[in-house]
């Protein structure tokens, strides 16, 4: 749907001038965006979340969490309501020298901030999923509970209720919670890091300096590794952006026996929102760990 007048009325009472301009508008599966010119010829990104269930502060709060950091900057809030994020525009710059090897390593670095518990003190959104972030007792503290806990039983729950299993995928999930210790108990004792949680090529920008900006997170503080799955997952990221993060923050050796279960998360996700069309790649995921 295209942003209703009325959000745009609002936008005008709070900048204090009239929209000029309208343009780009596009729809995603929760919310539109647009890039709005005011009178006075200041433009604006804006993102109007039309389900009633989004907070859209909490995604201001992930990107305000990510450029306290100083690692990697994300765009400018200017005004924000539970439906409605109104940042800075720019024009996107081409990447720049070293882009992706930079990049990798402004990842690494982020991914060194650490807290003492897994999870963060609130919930927020994968898209247009609930995110389960707040964890307790052995969740707070083991990878490998917070992970299925808070992780892939969620998602397979919401599967249920959506009627969207079949035979194959309920024996496979199964089969996967009693191999699951075993896949995370390599890294289990690694302490929790920073995560943009949702990264994907769809998720980055590259600033007019040529060099990511980083939109659109879903963090909490987890294992790096789940980060890094996500890029791979749909591709758009070459291998210089790997080596640059293993140059700054060395991966384990076997760190690729684990993407699968990350992968599976964000998979198990897209059924939840676009439905069943990815339930084989779901299973497939599983079949990596499981017979």
């Amino acid at each position: 749907m295209d942003i209703p007048n009325s959000v745009l009325k609002r936008i005008e009472e709070w900048a204090e001038e009239p929209i000029q301009m309208l343009s780009h508008q596009h729809k995603g599966n929760s919310n539109t965006t647009a890039v709005i010119q005011l009178r006075s010829g200041l433009q604006y990104f804006v993102k109007y979340s039309f389900s009633p269930d989004v907070d859209m502060s909490l995604e201001v709060r992930g990107l305000q969490t990510i450029e306290q950091k100083g690692v990697i900057p994300t765009p400018v809030v200017r005004y924000c309501e539970k439906d409605l994020i109104l940042m800075d525009y720019f024009v996107k710059g081409k990447i720049g020298y070293n882009f992706f090897y930079n990049f990798g390593a402004q990842l690494a670095k982020l991914h060194e901030e650490s807290a003492i518990t897994f999870g963060l003190s609130y919930d927020n959104y994968l898209g247009s999923t609930p995110q389960l972030n707040v964890a307790e007792g052995e969740d707070a503290f083991s990878w490998t509970s917070f992970f299925w806990n808070k992780r892939l039983l969620p998602q397979y729950r919401l599967i249920e209720q959506k009627g969207m299993t079949d035979r194959t995928f309920v024996d496979m999930f199964s089969k996967l919670e009693k191999v699951f210790p075993k896949i995370l108990q390599p890294v289990e004792s690694d302490a929790p890091s920073l995560l943009h949680g949702d990264l994907w090529s769809g998720n980055y920008l590259t600033g007019e300096d040529g060099q990511a900006v980083l939109i659109d997170p879903a963090i909490y503080y987890g294992h790096r590794e789940a980060d890094l799955a996500m890029t791979s997952l749909f591709g758009g990221f070459d291998s210089d952006f790997y080596k640059g993060y293993d140059d700054t923050l060395p991966l384990s050796d076997d760190w690729e026996n684990r993407q699968n279960i990350y992968k599976l998360y964000h998979m198990m996700n897209h059924m939840n929102i676009y439905g069943t069309a990815y339930r084989p790649q779901a299973i497939g995921l599983m079949s990596y760990y499981v017979y």
